[in-house]
Order: C-alpha cells, then structure tokens, then sequence
C-alpha cells in the first residue's frame, strides 16, 4: 500500500485512514455495549442463564476498552475490544446447537477486524480475521453437546436466531455505511484534488504567457526605442546634430524616454494582474473626480498634444458617483487615451465623455483616425495581441488593449468596440452610477 500525502493536512493516506477507522471503533463499541444489554435483557426473560452471562461479561469488556480510547491508547482499545466479542461469541456459540448459526456473526468480525486496523495495524487485523476463521472452524466441528448444561439454553431457538439476524445485520449496516462514507469522501478529496491540479495547470499556462508575451514586448517595443535614443544619444556625443536641431532631438529623446518608461509600468502593472498579485481596491469616485483625472491625463499626454485636441463631456455632478478602483481606472482611461492619440492623424479630435442613464454610466473614449481594419477589430475583440505599423508612435502588440480588457473584467465589466476604417474608433464600457 503506497502512503501518500493530503497537501491540505500533511497527513498521508494511512494516517486519514487510521483516523477514520478509529471513529468507526468508537461506534461499534456503542453499538456492541447496546446489544449486549439486549441480549442480556433477553436471555434473562427467557431464563436463558448461562447465555446471559456471557453477555453481561461483555459490558464491562467493552467499558475497559472505551476507557483505553478515551486515555488515547487506540490500539490495546481496538486489541481488547476484539478479544472481548471473539471471546463472547465462541462461548455463545459452543452453549448453544449449531442450529443457532451464532458463528455467523464472525462475518462483521472479520469485516470490522480489517477495517478498523489500518495503516501500520492492518497486521493485527489479519491476525484476528484467521483467529475467527479458525473460530468458525472449531464452532462448527467441535461437539458442544457437553457444555450444554440446561435444556432451557436451546429452547427458543426462533428468539435466538432472530436476535442473532438482528445483531449481525446491524453491524453489517453500521460497516458498510461506514465504507460508503469513507468512499464518498475520498471521491470528493479526489475531486478536489483534481480541481486543484486543473487550476495549478490554468495558473502554470497565464505564467507562461505572461512570461513569453513579456519576452516579446521587451524585445519588439522596449528595444526599440531604446535603440532610437542611443543612436541619437551617440549624435549628439559625437557633435554631428547641429545647435539648430539639438532641441528638437532633446524633446524627442524625452519624450521617447517618457513613452517607454510608461510601457514598462503597464507591462508591470499588467504582469501583476496576470500573477494575481494586483488587488482590487474598490473606493467612491465622484464624476467630478473622475473629469480631474482625465484633464491631467490629457495634460501629460504623448508627443506634446494640445488640449484643445480633446474634448470631455463629462457633467461635474457633485451626487453621482462609481465604485471602482481608482489606480485601475486611471491606467483604463490612460491606454485608451493613449490609443486614441495613436492611431489618429494630425487634424485629430479626441472625445471623451461620459453619458447616464438611469443607474448605468457609458464611458468612451472616441478619435476621428483612420479606424482599425475588421480583421485587427476582430483580434482586439478576441484579444489576439498584434503588431502595427500604422503610426511611428504606435507600439504595437496592444498591450494597451489587454490591460484595459483585464482591469474591466475585475470591474465586472467588459470593453466595447466600434470601428469603421476611414471613420475613427469609438472604446467604451459600462459601470454603475449611483447617487449620493
């Protein structure tokens, strides 16, 4: 028998065993004190004298052993407990005829002897499944005649066979209930365990993608720039840009720097989702808030656009307000922003705005650019990552898209799309609105 472990207890299959067979030890000697005082009960009535001795030698038997499992001596408890009903039942058997059929009840003997020693005492269970074997074998060949000492003992035999069915099926029910349940829960521990298992694999493939799609951000869109700015780092160590562009090159190098210093906290940020260690942290944001944080990421927005270029219609209203989390919604509106000023031309406008109805808030980003093609429409959709070359600003494998997608879900909401090309592209979700 291979012991293995429960990841959820530290205990191996042998110990959750023991412990479960120790219970059921604990029922039977209820069940067998039980019987006894029955039997005792119904011998006496019968005048049946020897038989009820015998059966009220048990009690005392049965208390010795509860008391050995209740001072946690388990083992001498199951030992003693076992000795006592073998003991009891041979006598049984041996002052009746064999038309009694007693020895039957060596079949919930044997069958609780194996069950209730597990683990490393699965030996001693053997041992008293052979001592009622040879038991059996001794009722049924051994001439009791002798020991039979008043004719009273065999008298009511229809009563001593219906207490012995009673007795038999009882501790039959009592074993095999306690089989199915232990059954039962080790499907569900299965079960679980399979679960488990299924959810470290999902785990182990999110790792591997976010692994292998940082990979090749860092290696497509941080290089890059990275490689702008050292090429024109080096002009302007060996002198070859004049004074007249050196600004120029300066504010292109800033905010070539900016961008990509942006694109590694969303792809940290993002990672963080990916890991599960980014943490929801819902609080209340008042639209007037909400308008503030748009204004300063317009403000600070790429390539120096000016504010003119957007408009937000959002209504300053003091007593309407969402729950959402306030880092997450600005990096939402950021990429979106963000996208929006990529893919549009020179002569771009941006729309944001925000529009109630009832409980239900729509917010969109809108841009009048060249709008994405239907088949990139329908991997943004899906959310297949791609590369572009639409624009020199854009970079590409739209990371953007994903955090927005991610960070929404963790909102219960989802990012909307409408694109026709030649017509710009319209980003929006939905959030509730409440009211103060």
């Amino acid at each position: 028998m291979i012991a293995t472990s429960d990841a959820r207890t530290g205990m191996t299959s042998e110990e959750i065993l023991s412990i479960k067979a120790r219970k059921l030890h604990v029922q039977l000697l209820y069940a067998i004190a039980l019987m006894a005082v029955v039997y005792s009960l119904l011998n006496y009535y019968y005048q049946m004298y020897e038989h009820f001795k015998i059966t009220l030698s048990v009690l005392p038997g049965i208390a010795l052993a509860w008391w050995l499992n209740h001072k946690n001596y388990f083992y001498w408890s199951k030992v003693w407990n076992f000795i006592v009903i073998n003991t009891a039942i041979f006598l049984l058997a041996k002052y009746s005829q064999k038309e009694t059929y007693l020895f039957v009840f060596y079949l919930p003997i044997i069958v609780g002897s194996l069950i209730v020693f597990q683990g490393r005492e699965r030996f001693t269970g053997y041992l008293f499944a052979l001592i009622s074997c040879a038991a059996i074998v001794a009722i049924v060949f051994w001439d009791s005649n002798f020991l039979i000492r008043n004719n009273n003992e065999v008298s009511n035999l229809t009563v001593g066979r219906m207490m012995n069915v009673f007795g038999v099926v009882a501790s039959l029910i009592l074993e095999v209930v306690f089989i199915l349940q232990t059954n039962k829960e080790i499907q569900q521990n299965l079960i679980r365990q399979q679960e488990i298992s299924e959810l470290s694999v999902e785990r182990l493939k999110t790792s591997l993608y976010a692994r292998n799609r940082m990979i090749a951000i860092l290696a497509h869109d941080v290089r890059s720039p990275l490689n702008i700015i050292e090429g024109y780092l080096d002009q302007l160590k060996d002198g070859s840009i004049d004074d007249s562009t050196r600004q120029q090159v300066m504010e292109l190098l800033h905010n070539r720097a900016k961008s990509t210093n942006k694109l590694l906290v969303d792809i940290v940020k993002w990672a963080q989702s990916q890991g599960e260690s980014i943490q929801w942290t819902p609080e209340k944001i008042t639209l007037r808030e909400l308008r503030e944080m748009i204004e300063v990421i317009c403000e600070s927005s790429v390539q120096g656009v000016c504010k003119e270029e957007f408009t937000i219609g959002i209504e300053p209203a003091e007593d309407r307000w969402i729950e959402a989390d306030r880092n997450m919604m600005d990096a939402i509106f950021r990429n979106l922003i963000s996208n929006a000023i990529k893919f549009t031309g020179s002569d771009r406008k941006i729309i944001i705005e925000v529009s109630v109805q009832g409980g239900l808030g729509c917010f969109a980003v809108q841009d009048n650019g060249s709008g994405i093609s239907a088949d990139n429409l329908e991997k943004l959709r899906k959310g297949i990552s791609f590369s572009t070359a639409e624009s020199l600003n854009v970079a590409g494998l739209g990371l953007g898209n994903t955090i927005v997608v991610d960070f929404l879900k963790l909102h219960q909401s989802q990012l909307y799309i409408q694109s026709q090309q030649g017509e710009g592209s319209r980003f929006y979700f939905y959030l509730p609105v409440a009211a103060k």
